[in-house]
C-alpha cells in the first residue's frame, strides 16, 4: 500500500488565517508514515520548540493519537518526520504544527487547539447533554456568559488567563463557588494562574465535588495532569 496526501498549509491563530505557510506532504505505506513540511518564511519564533500533532480516525471517531516535539531552526524550510505506521490507524485526518503564542501551521483554519489537544481522558470529563441537569458544574462555551451572569463575573471577561484557556479549549466551567479554566498542571503554569487570580487547581475527575471552602492539599497535583485552575466566587 502506498498513499500520498498533499495540502497547502497556512499560519493560523485562534482559528483565523494569518498568512500562507507552504506545503504539507504525508506519505503512507504499510509500515511507515513520512510527514514533510515545505515552509515559507513566516513570522514565527525560531529557535523554540514546536509540537507536531497527527490526528487519525479510529472506529469512526477522530482522536488525537500521536504528538512529538521538534525545534524550529532559522533558515530551515524543510522539516521531515518519519514514524512507524500503527496498525490501529484507520485513516489520517490531518497533521499540524503547534507553535508558541497559540499559533498553528495547519491545512484547515477551522481546526482549533482544543480539537487537536483533546485526549480520550479529557473527553470523558466533558458534559453529556442529557445529563446536564444532574451536574453541579456548568460547562460554558460562550464568553458572553460572563457579562450576563452577574456576581462579579463580568470583571473576568477581559482576564487574559481565562481568555487564553477559553480560546484553547473552547469552554470554561462554573461551579457553586468557583469558576475554572481548563489546562494541564505544571508548576510554572500554576504560578501564572495564581498571579491572574486562579490560585487553586483541581483534577478533572474531582471537580464535580469540589468545594473551595477550607480546602487544602497535602501535596501538589501530578505534573501534566488535566484539570482546572480555579478562582473562588460567590455562589
Amino acid at each position: 500500500m502506498y498513499k500520498q496526501i498533499k495540502k497547502y498549509v497556512i499560519l493560523a491563530e485562534h482559528g483565523a488565517k494569518l498568512a500562507d505557510a507552504g506545503l504539507q506532504k504525508i506519505s503512507l505505506t504499510n509500515r511507515k508514515i513520512r510527514i514533510e513540511y515545505f515552509l515559507n518564511t513566516l513570522p514565527i519564533y525560531y529557535g523554540t520548540e514546536m509540537e507536531c500533532v497527527l490526528r487519525y480516525r479510529r472506529k469512526g471517531e477522530v482522536v488525537s493519537s500521536k504528538s512529538w516535539k521538534s525545534r524550529l531552526e532559522k533558515g530551515n524550510s524543510h522539516y521531515v518526520f518519519s514514524l512507524d505506521h500503527p496498525e490501529y490507524i484507520g485513516e489520517i485526518v490531518d497533521c499540524c504544527l503547534v507553535l508558541p503564542g497559540n499559533k498553528m501551521i495547519v491545512s484547515d483554519e477551522k481546526l482549533t487547539l482544543a480539537e487537536i489537544s483533546a485526549t480520550e481522558e479529557e473527553k470523558k470529563v466533558l458534559p453529556v447533554a442529557d445529563k446536564r441537569e444532574t451536574r453541579s458544574v456548568e460547562y460554558i462555551r460562550d464568553l458572553e456568559y460572563l457579562k450576563e451572569a452577574g456576581g462579579g463575573l463580568e470583571e473576568l471577561y477581559y482576564n487574559s488567563f481565562l481568555r487564553h484557556g477559553f480560546y484553547r479549549y473552547r469552554y470554561f466551567i462554573v461551579g457553586k463557588d468557583f469558576i475554572g479554566v481548563p489546562d494541564h498542571f505544571y508548576e510554572r503554569e500554576a504560578i501564572a494562574a495564581g498571579m491572574m487570580g486562579f490560585p487553586y487547581f483541581m483534577e478533572a475527575e474531582f471537580v464535580e465535588d469540589c468545594n473551595l471552602d477550607g480546602e487544602t492539599r497535602d501535596e501538589l497535583p501530578k505534573q501534566g495532569s488535566f484539570g482546572y485552575y480555579l478562582k473562588k466566587i460567590h455562589g
